[in-house]
């Protein structure tokens, strides 16, 4: 919490912050084991993805206001001028931003049906 500290020959109040850097704790990754049945690591795998997926947004809403601003510079020239924004925009809007749906749902049905048969053949042993 900040603490508040007043000098008695000024008459002004001066905080001391000790808040935490927002750059750290938005680069945080939550500790997990690697076991599919711990909730944490599933839930750490989603962070992850979801992480990656608002880069990617992020990079395609840069390119496009690129090639905005390229179409707007460039006038009648456009396509000529702004081809390559243009390509890069496609390309970066054509795949998928996050792995989400039925994709997700097989995939972790398929980790924990081998993380379970792995499982099974250790114990055998």
């Amino acid at each position: 919490a900040p603490q508040l500290s007043i000098s008695s020959s000024s008459k002004s109040a001066t905080m001391s912050k000790s808040y935490a850097d927002p750059q750290a704790s938005a680069n945080f990754k939550i500790p997990n084991s690697g076991d599919p049945s711990d909730p944490m690591t599933t839930f750490s795998k989603r962070e992850e993805e979801n992480r990656e997926g608002w880069v990617k947004i992020m990079k395609a809403r840069d390119i496009r206001n690129n090639l905005r601003d390229c179409f707007r510079r460039e006038g009648v020239n456009h396509v000529e001028n702004c081809r390559e924004f243009a390509l890069a925009y496609i390309q970066a809007i054509g795949e998928p931003f996050t792995a989400g749906g039925v994709q997700r749902i097989r995939g972790g049905m398929e980790e924990r049906a081998a993380a379970e048969a792995a499982k099974a053949a250790k114990d055998a042993h």
